[in-house]
C-alpha cells in the first residue's frame, strides 16, 4: 500500500490513494470536499497517535472510498453504457482510449461534472461511421462550441425570412421543429464541400452561409449520431447531418458567438418562444476554468480509436 501524502489548500485537496494514484478534490464540490478533509484529519490524527499499519491503511482506504462513491454515481448515470473502472473509461465492456475519454477522467479528478461528456461519448457510439466521428471532433475543435447536458452539439443555421431553408425553401426551421432526411441522402464525402444534406455551422461561417433577404439565424441541436460529414473548406466550420432540432433564434443586433461561452448548455437555457425579440440564454453557470474548456477542445482533434 502506498504511503499517504496530501496537499491541502483552501480551494483544493490533493492526496495519494492506496493504489498510488493522485486524487484532486475541489472546494466547489461542497460535501464531497468536506468529507475528504475530515477523513484526512482523522487519518493524520491516528498516525500521530501511533495507529498500527492496518488501522492507518483502513483509514487511508476510507478516504479513497469517498471518491469511489462519486465514481459509482457517474457509472449509475451512464445507464450501463459508459463507466469508469480502475481509472479507465469503458463503453459497454470495451475500454476506450481517446482524447475524449482522457478528458473525462481528468475532469473527474478536477471535480468537474463530466456526465454531459459521458453522454456525448454514448451518442457518438451510436453513429455508424467512424469517419464521421473523427470529422465531428474536427468541427467541434475548430468551431469551439460547448455541448448540451444530454451530450448533443449546438450550432448555428441561417434560413429565409419565412424560416424555410435557403437552398430548397422546403424545410421549416421555426423554433421547435425537428428537421430530418434519410441519412443515405446526405453526402458523406467531405471533399465535396457543397452538396446534399442538412447543414449547420459555427459563427465564423455564417457570413458565407448563403444569402437571403430578411434571413434569420437559428440555434440547432444535433445528436452526434446524426452527423454525416464535415466539409474541408472554411477551416471545417460547417457540417452536414441527417437530423436536428431547432431550439431557438438569435436575433441580437450584433452576432456574438454565444455558443462558445459555456462548456455545457441545458434545455433551460432556451426559454424564448417564436415571438421573442432577442435570443437571451441564461449565461449563469459558465465554467470559469477557461483552461479546461479550451484544452478539451484542443484534445478533440485526436482520433477516437
Amino acid at each position: 500500500m502506498t504511503q499517504f501524502s496530501a496537499i491541502i489548500t483552501p480551494s483544493s485537496v490533493s492526496f495519494t490513494g492506496p493504489d498510488g494514484r493522485v486524487h484532486n478534490v475541489l472546494a466547489s464540490e461542497g460535501e464531497n470536499f468536506a468529507a475528504v478533509c475530515e477523513a484526512i484529519k482523522t487519518l493524520q490524527a491516528a498516525i500521530k497517535a501511533g495507529a498500527s499499519e492496518q488501522e492507518a491503511g483502513d483509514l487511508h482506504q476510507a478516504i479513497a472510498d469517498i471518491l469511489v462513491a462519486k465514481i459509482n454515481l457517474i457509472n449509475d448515470a451512464g445507464e450501463g453504457k459508459v463507466s469508469v473502472r480502475s481509472g479507465v473509461v469503458h463503453y459497454m465492456d470495451e475500454p476506450i482510449h481517446s482524447a475524449l475519454s482522457e478528458r473525462i477522467l481528468w475532469g473527474l479528478e478536477q471535480g468537474f461534472d463530466m456526465l454531459p461528456y459521458m453522454r456525448f461519448l454514448d451518442n457518438c457510439m451510436d453513429n455508424p461511421s467512424s469517419q464521421a466521428i473523427e470529422e465531428m471532433y474536427t468541427f467541434i475543435e475548430n468551431a469551439k462550441m460547448g455541448i448540451t447536458d444530454d451530450g448533443h452539439i449546438l450550432a448555428y443555421k441561417k434560413v429565409n425570412a419565412d424560416y424555410k431553408d435557403i437552398y430548397t425553401g422546403t424545410f421549416d426551421n421555426s423554433v421547435g421543429q425537428i428537421v430530418e432526411m434519410r441519412r443515405n441522402l446526405v453526402n458523406e464525402d467531405r471533399t465535396q464541400t457543397c452538396s446534399s444534406g442538412l447543414h449547420f455551422c459555427s459563427m465564423s461561417y455564417l457570413p458565407s452561409y448563403g444569402s437571403a433577404n430578411g434571413s434569420h439565424v437559428m440555434i440547432v441541436k444535433v445528436n452526434p449520431r446524426d452527423v454525416v460529414s464535415v466539409p474541408t473548406d472554411y477551416s471545417f466550420a460547417k457540417a452536414r447531418c441527417c437530423r436536428y432540432e431547432v431550439v431557438d433564434e438569435y436575433t441580437g443586433d450584433n452576432l456574438e458567438d454565444l455558443l462558445g461561452t459555456k462548456a455545457v448548455w441545458s434545455d433551460s437555457d432556451w426559454a424564448s418562444t417564436n415571438d421573442s425579440d432577442d435570443f437571451n440564454p441564461d449565461l449563469e453557470g459558465i465554467i470559469d476554468d477557461e483552461y479546461f474548456v479550451d484544452d478539451l477542445r484542443d484534445d478533440l482533434e485526436e482520433e477516437l480509436f
